[in-house]
């Protein structure tokens, strides 16, 4: 099952459960998921697609949570919060910080990069390996403190 015949599955029970909150989410994906498609001149998409347009959406549910929390609309960044959790059921559990940094190192030492300058050689291989499952920002993050270690 593709995540958006997911999508439209739950958008069927949140309509019967009267989640007008979680239908009205699942819509916009459904839309986002339909703009990509037809923007890109694609037929249908594939998983790895359908996840990139889904944490696109997520991030910026999580860019607000930031916003709205700076300016004091806890209210906002609860919603906002709550949309980006609905979403996140849609994509593949993200690493922990402490499976990230292990894997970091791993592949540090893998391909033998000892300081920054290797740091896009280091992203390119982690990326095809990891990019569903790792928070780029986390990464960069714990790749930076791997290297200055050294």
């Amino acid at each position: 099952m593709t995540i958006q015949e997911r999508i439209q599955a739950d958008m069927k029970t949140a309509l019967k459960a009267g989640e007008k909150d979680r239908l009205t989410v699942l819509r916009m994906l459904l839309a986002d998921l339909k703009n990509f498609r037809e923007g890109g001149g694609f037929d249908s998409l594939d998983e790895e697609q359908e996840q990139t347009v889904l944490r696109k959406a997520q991030k910026m549910r999580l860019d607000a949570v930031e916003a709205a929390n700076a300016a004091g609309r806890t209210e906002m960044s609860e919603n906002e919060a709550r949309e980006a959790a609905w979403i996140a059921e849609y994509l593949p559990q993200q690493m922990d910080e402490e499976t990230t940094r292990s894997a970091v190192v791993a592949l540090l030492a893998e391909l033998g990069i000892q300081d920054k300058r290797d740091i896009g050689r280091f992203m390119k291989e982690w990326m095809a390996r990891h990019k569903a499952t790792s928070d780029a920002r986390l990464v960069q993050r714990v790749l930076g403190e791997a290297l200055s270690s050294t």
